[in-house]
């Protein structure tokens, strides 16, 4: 922190300037200053906020998705891996760009095997392993595809 006085740069737990002695004051933020840094603090580990990388991961699992049909078509892979190597970039790519649609659905079942499934809420462990989760499952698809391009 700042000396309003001299500018000597004091740790944040001092009550006095260093420099010159004098008391060290914090700044009052306004209301809205106070509003808007809780709010950004708050959505940093909401599993439901969708940031820059999930957006950004969704289009790539759309784009994946419909790289791999053009591809498939091309090659005349089989409909059913086709299908699914389509459908699984597609469910890939919802599940990353929409988390309260995705954590709906899960709370279905965790219905059949919770009682007091309602009060349930994501943790900060499960919002750092759903995007570990869809880098994983990126890489997979991708190994799976160039496998079954190798093997036609």
């Amino acid at each position: 922190m700042l000396c309003e006085s001299c500018g000597f740069k004091n740790d944040d737990k001092n009550k006095t300037c260093i420099s010159c002695g004098k008391i060290i004051t914090t700044p009052v933020l306004s209301d809205e200053e106070r509003r808007a840094k809780i709010d950004g603090l708050s959505d940093k580990y909401d599993s439901f906020v969708t940031s820059k990388f999930d957006k950004i991961m969704k289009w790539v699992f759309f784009a994946l998705a419909a790289l791999m049909l053009v591809v498939n078509i091309i090659f005349k892979v089989h409909v059913f891996f086709i299908i699914v190597l389509l459908v699984v970039p597609i469910v890939m790519g919802i599940g990353v760009g929409y988390p309260k649609f995705m954590w709906k659905q899960n709370m279905k079942h965790y219905k059949w095997v919770f009682d007091n499934a309602d009060d349930l809420i994501p943790s900060q462990f499960s919002y750092i392993m759903r995007r570990v989760g869809f880098c994983i499952y990126l890489v997979l698809i991708i190994i799976l595809e160039v496998t079954l391009l190798i093997s036609q």
